[in-house]
């Protein structure tokens, strides 16, 4: 392999050298065996950073609301702002189910620790336990904030559906002025409009009664 080769050779002129250099040789050796970055770890921080940023989000939107609190145009649009966040949310916690199912399949294939009396098991089936147990409350709690960042974002959309359903009726009744003489008037109005119906409807009564008393034309 490339690698080997170049560590041989980098050992061959440090020996050559006497050995001086032999500290910057282990080095190498050291990060050579490092183990990567594990990609559950990265996921579980990029599901950690997307939470904080979503809880950004939300609290930015939450003060604008209040701001624009009597902005239909812009409540309109911060509430589509507001759900498109929701859908973030939600996809940060679907991104995290496979990871819990993961590591709940491992535990259960390491399963339950020695009781007192059993054999004991390896160190290394312990300490992983212990690393997946620790995985298993971060995954959770992840999800835990997710869940809160919807349920409030959600709140604050149907607070703005509220808050624009009031604009409408204010804007709506802006345009009559609602008085003790314009209920006046109504009731004046009513007041006729009953009496005319009356007289309409009586004399309608009485020609069919009159109708009916007439005796029939016979030929």
């Amino acid at each position: 392999m490339p690698f080997l080769r170049f560590l041989f050779l980098l050992l061959f002129l440090t020996a050559g050298a006497g050995g001086s250099s032999l500290p910057l040789v282990g080095t190498v050796i050291a990060h050579a065996q490092q183990p990567p970055v594990s990609q559950q770890e990265t996921m579980e921080q990029k599901a950690a950073d997307q939470i904080a940023s979503l809880r950004t989000r939300l609290d930015a939107l939450s003060a604008e609301v209040e701001r624009r609190a009597s902005d239909d145009a812009a409540l309109t649009d911060i509430k589509v702002r507001v759900d498109s966040l929701i859908r973030d949310v939600l996809k940060v916690s679907v991104d995290l189910r496979p990871r819990l199912n993961e590591i709940k399949s491992r535990l259960d294939q390491l399963g339950e620790p020695p009781k007192d009396g059993q054999p004991a098991e390896a160190e290394e089936v312990t300490q992983e336990r212990h690393k997946l147990t620790a995985n298993r409350l971060e995954v959770n709690t992840l999800t835990g904030q997710a869940e809160d960042i919807s349920i409030k974002a959600s709140e604050l959309s149907n607070a703005i559906t509220r808050m624009r359903r009031e604009l409408f009726a204010e804007q709506l009744f802006a345009h009559t002025e609602i008085s003790a003489e314009v209920f006046s008037q109504a009731a004046s109005s009513f007041v006729a409009e009953a009496s005319d119906f009356k007289r309409t409807l009586g004399s309608w009564v009485t020609f069919i009664l009159k109708f009916k008393r007439a005796p029939s034309a016979l030929p």
